[in-house]
């Protein structure tokens, strides 16, 4: 018998993913009677809210549903589930995840052996669409993490790329702070509010897996837009001058924090790179690139830059432009390829403007002989 002060709210946004939030549901109620489930629909128009009727009257007070007849959006139906948890503790689910058999149990009793922290922090299980699994984060160690080296293992990791193997204490998710920085953006809320939290409390970090997370080209970071490059930017430059005025590390520590930051941040993007090539027009990749190397604040924003694997493929025509534009030879040479990216980059911003022309070519050239 879990005790009050134990007892945990899941809370599932969802829209139009009736089939797989079904598995969700099912993973959360398998868990045990100490579990509240609160469901958020974002006005679906699959089925699911009739289903989601059907299973309020079977389960009962246990579960609770928000049915919209307007999508609000995502981070704000995601903000809304936070601040309607009543218990002290909870898990945000995707509606396209599953939370692994007595993940709550196992937190929940690693959270009242360390009632100081401000939640438990589990591994996560990754399926990707070709059968492949992998961890993330692979934790080397265990147990309770202070702000400056959890801050130093986030940006190495990129960042916890599921929240459904978080537990959250809720006096910290349910905290006016922790909601309207969530809904300040409209892609990458979610990486900020993490950030914000672990440079702020202890959390216990846990060699367990906590939830499935399951790849697939719907999720709404797969696809390409403006906002999402300014989300990207706008965030990054938060984090990085959060670590830059942090009187706890030192300056090589900075340095070093703020280049994996930028290496595993990008990579979020990286991954869709060739969608880019092939589906983003030449106007709207300029806009893109543009907007990235003269807003994001580093130095290895060249060295970085998450679109290499695009330009990688395009050696030809590189080489091709070497013969009557020098501005591309200095391209080649600076632009770190992917299996390079720890080396340091010295490039400065002045020298932008020149490989900026180099690749509008290209683009204009690969659009000839598509």
């Amino acid at each position: 018998m879990i005790e009050e002060r134990f007892k945990v709210t899941v809370f599932i946004p969802t829209y139009n993913r009736l089939e797989l939030l079904k598995n969700s549901v099912r993973s959360v109620l398998e868990q045990g009677d100490f579990v509240k489930l609160h469901i958020l629909d974002n006005a679906s128009s699959d089925g699911t809210q009739n289903w989601l009727q059907e299973l309020n009257k079977n389960e009962g007070e246990r579960v609770e549903l928000t049915l919209r007849s307007e999508n609000i959006g995502p981070l704000a139906n995601f903000a809304e589930g936070f601040s309607k948890v009543a218990t002290p503790y909870c898990v945000p689910l995707a509606d396209d995840d599953e939370l692994l058999p007595d993940f709550l149990q196992s937190a929940l009793e690693v959270a009242g052996k360390n009632p100081t922290t401000g939640g438990v922090i589990f591994q996560t299980e990754r399926r990707h669409p070709d059968g492949n699994i992998d961890i993330s984060p692979n934790f080397n160690d265990e147990g309770i993490v202070n702000p400056e080296k959890h801050i130093e293992l986030w940006c190495r990791s990129g960042h916890y790329v599921s929240w459904s193997s978080i537990l959250w204490k809720s006096e910290i998710t349910s905290s006016f702070e922790f909601i309207s920085n969530l809904q300040k953006f409209t892609y990458f809320g979610d990486a900020w509010l993490q950030f914000l939290a672990i440079s702020k409390f202890t959390f216990y970090l846990c060699k367990k897996r906590g939830s499935v997370f399951n790849l697939h080209e719907q999720q709404a970071s797969q696809g390409f837009c403006i906002k999402l490059i300014k989300d990207y930017i706008e965030i990054y430059n938060l984090i990085s001058k959060f670590i830059s005025i942090n009187n706890n590390l030192t300056e090589d520590k900075k340095k070093s924090i703020k280049f994996n930051l930028l290496k595993n941040w990008n990579g979020m993007i990286e991954a869709q790179s060739m969608k880019f090539a092939a589906e983003v027009s030449l106007s709207e990749k300029i806009e893109f690139i543009n907007y990235y190397l003269y807003n994001i604040q580093s130095d290895d924003r060249l060295a970085l830059f998450p679109f290499i694997p695009f330009f990688d493929n395009r050696k030809d025509e590189l080489n091709n432009y070497k013969k009557c534009e020098a501005e591309v030879a200095w391209l080649r040479s600076n632009w770190i390829p992917k299996s390079e990216l720890d080396l340091v980059h010295n490039s400065k911003s002045w020298k932008i403007t020149a490989p900026l022309r180099a690749i509008e070519k290209i683009f204009k050239s690969s659009l000839k002989n598509r």
